[in-house]
């Protein structure tokens, strides 16, 4: 059997505590008084831990998951779709994305009540940019600004709001996702490199820490990074992360073109990178997608959920179910495919 780990209760390097390459903890860190209520203890999948120490340092540990997430892309899911899928799953989503702007914690409580009905892990997305208050645009805050401390008051309102939620044993939190692409939606500046993106996920994570966040960080780029010889580039500092994983599409319709993507084509970078590089570290996917007019969805769709159970040391994974015509990903869209994906909710293995 394949088994997930993930850490407990990991925090990151700070006085008093090292870190090998894959952020597991020897040692022990002192946390801030305001934060050792929730520290005390932590939930993984459901099975809850707790610190022995009166003084409230914690220690850390791997423990074995058997069982994936099966999760859903709250923040781009039409309105109604994650309330259909729940019903015809007969159950609710055991994970729940969500993305937030670096300047909007203030909505964070709103935003984290439905996970956290459904006892669902979050996976928080703390994006780097602003809104133009005219046009809407998205306005790039540059990484540079996180690591010499300008954004310092925006990142302890989000601690805040994370203390404020006492749901940080089940909250994964990463910067910037996919820090390698660079869109409207997505905006960098001209001095977003990849050293900078390590110094400003470095500089995120150890205020957060220093502020009392104990949720685990996770590293989230797109899959491409792990075979453009760029996912070391962008790479975070030993400890800064808990978890590692990529999000993964296959955009292409026509199973001809050469930039289409078969399940191992679009897995298999991600899956061969961690392993030679981070040996045992549990994976997560952000986001998951498959287009829908793609004549052979159905059987990706299929392989998809064969190579998560198969690979196995999945802490969750999140479907994108746009269904947009630019962004076809729903399996609501057609029947046979939306029978496999049901087929794959009700397996025991993504009952985590």
């Amino acid at each position: 059997m394949n088994l997930s780990f993930v850490q407990l209760g990991v925090v990151t390097a700070l006085a008093g505590a090292t870190a090998d390459r894959r952020g597991i903890f020897s040692g022990s860190v002192s946390v801030p008084e305001n934060a050792r209520a929730t520290a005390a203890s932590f939930v993984v999948k459901g099975r809850r831990r707790s610190t022995q120490d009166a003084s409230c340092s914690v220690a850390f540990a791997v423990l074995p998951i058997p069982t994936a997430a099966w999760g859903v892309d709250a923040y781009s899911a039409p309105t109604g779709a994650i309330d259909t899928l729940e019903t015809d799953m007969g159950r609710p989503f055991a994970a729940w994305a969500g993305y937030r702007r670096i300047d909007d914690a203030s909505t964070y409580l709103h935003f984290i009540a439905a996970p956290m009905s459904r006892d669902a892990l979050v996976y928080l997305n703390i994006n780097n940019y602003s809104l133009d208050p005219t046009t809407g645009a998205h306005v790039p805050y540059c990484w540079s600004s996180v690591s010499n401390g300008s954004e310092d008051t925006m990142i302890d309102a989000w601690a805040q709001a994370i203390l404020a939620s006492a749901y940080m044993d089940k909250t994964i939190i990463t910067f910037d996702h996919e820090p390698d692409v660079d869109s409207a939606n997505q905006p960098k500046c001209t001095t977003d490199t990849p050293s900078a993106y390590q110094a400003a996920f470095d500089y995120f994570t150890k205020r957060l820490r220093s502020d009392g966040v104990t949720s685990r960080f996770a590293f989230v780029p797109t899959v491409r990074v792990y075979s453009n010889g760029l996912a070391s580039s962008y790479l975070p500092p030993a400890g800064d992360f808990q978890l590692i994983g990529a999000d993964i599409y296959n955009n292409v319709n026509d199973p001809t073109k050469a930039n289409y993507r078969t399940v191992p084509q679009a897995f298999d970078p991600l899956y061969n990178w961690v392993a030679a590089n981070e040996p045992g570290m549990p994976l997560v996917i952000g986001e998951l997608g498959e287009v829908q007019d793609d004549p052979n969805a159905p059987q990706w769709i299929g392989d998809a959920i064969a190579s998560m159970k198969s690979h196995g040391n999945l802490l969750f994974v999140n479907w994108n179910v746009v269904d947009t015509v630019t962004n076809y990903y729903s399996p609501l869209l057609r029947s046979d495919t939306y029978q496999v994906w049901l087929a794959g909710a009700a397996d025991p293995y993504f009952s985590g």
